[in-house]
């Protein structure tokens, strides 16, 4: 028996699926963050976006890659993650910066929002953001692969339906291709 070239196409579309459903290990089954925290000196390496308050420039689903940094390295305009009150990280712009003694504070805002974050009064710094609740600047912004961390942590159901169709595709177009 003759087995033909498989046509580029399928062979694509398999490397794909393929990615797809690596990509899902890689987010879900190891401790990707665990892995990260050390060489980029946070212990919050990834974040995904989950709100629409810093729109135009980042997007819910966008990964973001942050890196640990020293707050007096931190400039107005940066994107930094912070600790929020409920401990849930926030993705938000610097403002201002100042320094009361050996302390910087940071007026902080959502480039959406029309008001800095809550709590924060703009000519009172002892409001602003402590340097001690900073996790890191965001160094790099993968567009909306995120999506899956996203659709994993809101709809355990639909990720693992979602994992199951991959793998159906992923078997069909290999019984296609055995077929030919």
């Amino acid at each position: 028996m003759i087995m033909k070239k498989p046509h580029a196409i399928n062979v694509l579309f398999q490397y794909a699926i393929l990615l797809m459903f690596a990509l899902l290990l890689i987010f879900h089954v190891l401790d990707i963050n665990y892995l990260l925290s050390l060489p980029l000196g946070t212990d919050i390496p990834l974040a995904v976006v989950s709100s629409y308050s810093m729109e135009p420039t980042l997007h819910v689903g966008d990964l973001l890659v942050i890196i640990g940094c020293n707050p007096k390295d931190i400039k107005v305009g940066d994107i930094i993650v912070y600790k929020g009150l409920w401990g849930s990280p926030i993705v938000h712009r610097v403002i201002n910066k100042t320094q009361i003694d050996s302390e910087y504070y940071f007026l902080m805002k959502g480039d959406a929002n029309a008001s800095p974050d809550p709590g924060m009064i703009p000519n009172n710094p002892y409001t602003w953001l402590k340097s001690s609740k900073i996790k890191g600047k965001v160094l790099l912004i993968i567009p909306y692969i995120g999506v899956i961390s996203l659709l994993a942590s809101k709809d355990k159901f639909l990720f693992y339906a979602i994992v199951f169709l991959f793998l159906i595709l992923l078997i069909i177009s290999m019984i296609m291709e055995v077929k030919k």
